[in-house]
């Protein structure tokens, strides 16, 4: 299992990365990833959340950073892990109300160095942005989500940096570049 942090040549992520001057643009999770780039890939994107073939996954996406929970899984524990995001978060439509106040605060912040709030005002908690699978990530694993952190308006950069530094996990070594030879 890998959390990954990524990117495209798509309109939408080059908007993302230049209002958050970041290197990534999208969440996502991985199971069951090997080095053929087999597993599949669940994310939140375009319809809702949804699961995909890894393979087929990075093929339109470029892996920036992964992570890896700092304690190694059985199979046994990551299949809980991926049983307890599927009860939480599949079937959830997009929340495009808040990718627009998402969009509207990043934009303040581009042009007028106002920082992002602290809340998405117009989330829908039936709804997710890719960021907002995290909190269902973490509970999985039974890692407290950070106190005062609402995903659902914090640039993917930054909870790649609040993960990272949380002490859980671990830089995922060479997976990111290995998976993006394979996916050329």
């Amino acid at each position: 299992m890998k959390l990954l942090w990524v990117t495209s040549e798509k309109i939408g992520s080059r908007l993302v990365r230049w209002g958050t001057d970041s290197d990534c643009s999208h969440f996502a999770i991985t199971f069951d990833e090997d080095e053929r780039g087999h597993g599949i890939v669940f994310h939140s994107y375009g319809s809702g959340t949804q699961l995909v073939w890894f393979r087929e996954f990075i093929k339109n996406y470029q892996i920036i950073h992964a992570l890896a929970p700092k304690q190694n899984l059985t199979l046994f524990e990551e299949e809980r892990v991926y049983r307890n995001i599927l009860d939480s978060e599949s079937g959830l439509k997009y929340d495009y109300p808040a990718l627009a106040w998402w969009c509207w605060r990043v934009i303040l912040a581009k042009c007028f160095n106002t920082p992002i709030t602290h809340e998405n005002k117009y989330e829908n908690p039936r709804m997710r942005l890719c960021t907002g699978i995290v909190p269902a990530v973490l509970n999985a694993l039974q890692i407290q989500f950070p106190k005062g952190v609402d995903p659902e308006i914090t640039p993917p950069h930054e909870l790649y940096h609040i993960l990272r530094d949380s002490g859980e996990f671990v830089l995922a070594d060479g997976f990111a570049e290995h998976m993006n030879v394979i996916r050329s």
